[in-house]
């Protein structure tokens, strides 16, 4: 992210077209919204971790219907318990957050 910043900023410092005045201001205001911009490294690792987790989820699951002679079978409630647990959490990380007015 910083990257692509530096190379706006460089960008805009290389741009003839703009008035000295003006790329000052423009830089300013980069400069002072880039400190805002969260990581998002931390929600990319967690999302991957949950749906790797909701997978096996699935899979134990699956492989426990399969191997089941009964066609009556249940799933155990900590894996229909824990599928939904994780999904709610998927989407909770999508919902924004409320904003104060």
């Amino acid at each position: 992210m910083k990257s692509k910043i530096s190379t706006l900023v460089s960008n805009i410092h290389a741009d003839t077209k703009i008035p000295d005045q003006q790329k000052k201001e423009i830089v300013e205001a980069i400069n002072r919204n880039a400190e805002a911009l969260p990581d998002t490294g931390i929600y990319r690792i967690l999302i991957g971790m949950l749906s790797i987790i909701v997978i096996a989820f699935v899979i134990c699951g699956t492989i426990i219907i399969v191997n089941q002679k009964d066609a009556n079978i249940e799933l155990p409630e900590f894996l229909v318990g824990g599928i939904g647990t994780i999904l709610g959490a998927l989407l909770g990380l999508f919902v924004p957050s409320p904003s104060s007015k």
